[in-house]
């Protein structure tokens, strides 16, 4: 099947969105403001309502570290639980169509938000599981297809590239800080 141009204007489009994101990604140091940006890509590259970005927190649990619904921001759930653990733990994005059909939605989770239908994909660099990034309901009402994934996969991939930057630019800035201090403290001596 030959897609229409139409088709492959709205891809190229994406792709072009998702390369300029990744850009813009890479200069952000900033962790919070990282993930946040992360997030608002994801939904605004996707068309969809909402999203989350849930980190790993070791040993075994991941947190909403960035949602757009402020009251889950924090939340903790076991790493192999849910679509998002599922997802972590299997190294592989997921399309679900109806999370009520899907055995492994977190019926625990309470929330305001109606999902319908979500996509979720690993946030992991060739060495190291970060967390997942969740984006719900496309805004057309359609579900997401495996464009959809092969772009929020994309994305990820290059989200989580500048994760691991900006923690390393941290350690780096934490280590000089204490340098410096211990400078400090020698000289006063």
């Amino acid at each position: 099947m030959i897609p229409d141009v139409q088709d492959l204007l709205k891809r190229i489009s994406a792709l072009m969105t998702v390369q300029d994101i990744a850009q813009e990604l890479m200069s952000e140091l900033d962790h919070l403001s990282l993930l946040d940006k992360i997030l608002q890509a994801a939904v605004e590259v996707l068309d969809a309502e909402t999203g989350s970005v849930l980190i790993w927190v070791p040993p075994d649990h991941l947190e909403f570290a960035v949602s757009d619904e402020e009251r889950i921001v924090g939340l903790r759930i076991p790493a192999q639980q849910g679509i998002a653990g599922w997802v972590f733990s299997h190294e592989e994005a997921l399309l679900v169509s109806d999370k009520d059909l899907d055995d492994r939605w977190y019926r625990e989770m309470v929330s305001n938000f109606q999902t319908r239908s979500l996509i979720a994909v690993p946030l992991m660099t060739a060495s190291e599981r970060i967390g997942v990034i969740e984006v719900l309901n496309k805004r057309s009402g359609a579900s997401f297809n495996d464009q959809d994934r092969d772009l929020l996969t994309a994305l990820s991939a290059q989200a989580a590239t500048a994760i691991v930057n900006a923690r390393l630019y941290q350690e780096l800035e934490t280590e000089k800080n204490r340098l410096i201090a211990i400078e400090e403290q020698t000289h006063k001596k």
